[in-house]
């Protein structure tokens, strides 16, 4: 992605069936949700959505009959969030203040960058849907999920079980740690082991 985002890797998307998929370049809101593709620059972000909500907002109060219709809940974004957890140890301490650049009116924020699927307890607006497999050691143990949006873009499976247990991916290689210098044994993981898993097996000197 360069600094503006205009280009990004989502136009391999669009180009496999331009009728079907639609991918924003810029910010825009359509069907009462806020899209915001990545913006490096963190003041160019909180410019975006001032400018993006005042006109909303005119346009809503000239059109009364659909502005309920129209208010906007839910915010797609791509942003480095402040609160979010980076990783399974470092927690993002500046990046975007959700608090600040997104009013209360809005109900949640859905957003990709960082790979690891969790809300932020910081803002628990902010959700981020995490990678679809483990990228990197650093997303062991971590499971994956899908969102189920509805017509209102409220996911599923966070108040029915079902959609829940369908939502879970478990695709790709996956990341293994064994050291037995610590006493863990290759066979608690042998059985689970599939094609292309990765394992960093670490044995005692003297082995």
């Amino acid at each position: 992605v360069n600094v503006n985002g205009s280009v990004h890797a989502l136009e391999v998307l669009r180009m496999c069936n331009p009728e079907k998929i639609c991918v924003f370049d810029e910010p825009r809101v359509w069907r009462g949700a806020m899209w915001l593709p990545y913006r490096k620059d963190q003041e160019m972000m909180r410019r975006t959505v001032e400018e993006l909500m005042e006109r909303h907002s005119k346009k809503r109060s000239s059109n009364v009959a659909v502005a309920v219709e129209e208010e906007i809940k839910t915010v797609f974004c791509h942003a480095d969030v402040m609160g979010a957890n980076v990783n399974q140890t470092f927690q993002m301490r500046n990046g975007v203040d959700s608090k600040e650049t997104f009013s209360e009116g809005i109900e949640s924020i859905i957003s990709g960058h960082y790979h690891k699927p969790h809300f932020v307890e910081r803002d628990s607006r902010v959700r981020y849907v995490g990678s679809p497999y483990q990228i990197s050691r650093a997303e062991k143990n971590q499971e994956k999920h899908l969102l189920f949006l509805n017509d209102k873009w409220r996911d599923e499976s966070l108040t029915d079980a079902d959609v829940l247990k369908r939502s879970k991916i478990d695709i790709g290689p996956r990341y293994f740690d064994i050291d037995e210098t610590i006493g863990e044994s290759i066979e608690t993981i042998a059985g689970d082991l599939r094609a292309n898993d990765i394992v960093r097996w670490t044995i005692p000197f003297d082995s």
